[in-house]
């Protein structure tokens, strides 16, 4: 009887053992079998923050970006509870409040678009998609033909920003509003890559732009027929020092902080894009668009890459080799200080982590 009762204890110990690690491996190739173990902790949302969908093709699959692996994407409430708390630790109300247009910076305004086609509001954050949305919104205001945006887009946008606004302010509570983030590190890496060093930012490095920096962290009495002449442009480092260091007044708005271009104490978005979901959020914002319809043809916005992966992508690639690289842990300190609200904004990741750029959901 008790070789009987050993052998069935070793039986039942087999069986345990099994169940044990056939959990652990599907926990760990299903994240969701957590929520149906109704395990919890600190770290981890409710289930209804989140929502992990995989998308599939649909009708509109030129404007659906497919996915080749299931991805957790952020739902628009947790990203408005991080909104609320990037509120609260500035100083503002972070609960929900009544639109206040008339109360926003001139910055803002000049920021923000309102397309009367469409009656809905956008404010645009320099270096975080803001082309491909004011292209966009002039493709269905039919106020631009090409296929492509290009520099004519900046300009004539501008007949539409709040700062033109030919009616009362509070004619916009009601309108549906929204905005694109994007992960700080990619956006710095985005702005000096684009405006220093490609030919597309020519005018930028032979203009003022470098003259500022180039002046403060170079040499004083370079003057602006240098930068011209000699082709003068800030290396990658004078370029972090001056967004970490310098009065933020002199920082051009495609470098500020995203908090300080965006209306957070007067407004509450309706809607808040991720770029680094850009093209799954999209088609959510279109659809908010009276002039907008499933057989319209416009490209959907979203990240300049056409990497299906955001942790693949080009500006990815650049801010982790870049930054990396630095070894200089005072200047990322003072960077991440400057602009850790925008982190804040998503719970964005640091370029050291395995998910970067993407926001860090159980953190």
């Amino acid at each position: 009887e008790y070789k009987s009762y050993l052998r069935m204890n070793k039986l039942y110990l087999k069986v345990v053992f099994t169940i044990f690690i056939l959990l652990i491996v599907y926990i760990y190739f299903d994240q969701s079998a957590a929520d149906l173990l109704h395990l919890s902790s600190p770290g981890n949302p409710p289930k209804d923050i989140f929502q992990s969908r995989l998308i599939e093709p649909t009708d509109d699959s030129n404007l659906v970006s497919i996915r080749k692996k299931q991805l957790l994407i952020p739902t628009q409430d947790w990203i408005q509870l991080r909104v609320a708390d990037t509120c609260r630790y500035l100083g503002f109300n972070g609960s929900r409040q009544e639109q206040q247009w008339e109360s926003v910076s001139r910055l803002t305004q000049i920021k923000t678009y309102y397309s009367p086609g469409g009656d809905i509001i956008y404010t645009g954050i320099p270096k975080s998609g803001c082309t491909n949305w004011k292209f966009t919104i002039l493709k269905l205001e039919n106020l631009f033909s090409e296929d492509k945006p290009d520099t004519r887009v900046h300009y004539i946008i501008n007949k539409f920003n709040l700062f033109h606004l030919p009616f009362p302010f509070q004619n916009l509570k009601k309108t549906f509003s929204f905005t694109v983030i994007r992960n700080p590190w990619t956006r710095m890496i985005s702005g000096y890559n684009d405006k220093f060093g490609t030919k597309r930012g020519q005018k930028w490095r032979r203009g003022y732009e470098s003259l500022k920096i180039l002046n403060q962290y170079r040499d004083p009495l370079i003057t602006i027929d240098d930068v011209r002449i000699g082709n003068l442009t800030p290396t990658f480092v004078e370029y972090l020092n001056f967004l970490a260091y310098s009065p933020l007044l002199k920082i051009n708005a495609h470098f500020l902080p995203q908090y300080l271009i965006l209306p957070l104490e007067h407004v509450t978005f309706d809607y808040i894009s991720v770029i680094e979901y850009g093209k799954e959020q999209s088609y959510e914002i279109l659809r908010h668009f009276k002039t907008f319809s499933s057989g319209t043809e416009v490209s959907l916005p979203g990240p300049y890459d056409s990497s299906l992966d955001p942790k693949t992508e080009k500006s990815t690639m650049l801010a982790q080799a870049w930054l990396t690289s630095l070894k200089n842990e005072t200047l990322i300190n003072a960077l991440y200080q400057r602009y850790k609200p925008d982190f804040m904004l998503c719970n964005y990741s640091n370029f050291t982590d395995p998910n970067f750029p993407l926001p860090l959901y159980f953190q």
